[in-house]
């Protein structure tokens, strides 16, 4: 995972108010699509923000013709519960990702 990416997980992660207004998949994806968006025109940086990550959801949940948010937060009751289930699956896709 590309440190621009790991930086902003992590500040979303700690205070999703201050960053996206509330508990959100929705948001917090729309963030870091536009966030890898500004780095490849602005500085260049070609890497995506979550390498195998799609792929690794799709498995998960055996479901492949959705982004990895629309399958989170398809397969989640509410809104919080699929921010929360995309950091827990993050933290097993990405261990250590956060240090």
């Amino acid at each position: 995972m590309p440190e621009y990416a790991k930086t902003l997980l992590k500040k979303i992660r700690e205070t999703p108010g201050m960053y996206i207004g509330k508990k959100s998949l929705d948001r917090l994806a729309a963030s870091l699509s536009g966030y890898a968006c500004c780095m490849r025109e602005k500085m260049g940086v070609q890497d995506p923000p979550l390498p195998g990550f799609q792929a690794y959801i799709e498995a998960q949940y055996d479901q492949h013709s959705h982004s990895w948010w629309d399958i989170i937060s398809f397969c989640s009751t509410y809104e919080e519960e699929a921010f929360d289930t995309f950091y827990r699956l993050l933290d097993l896709f990405y261990p250590g990702w956060d240090r």
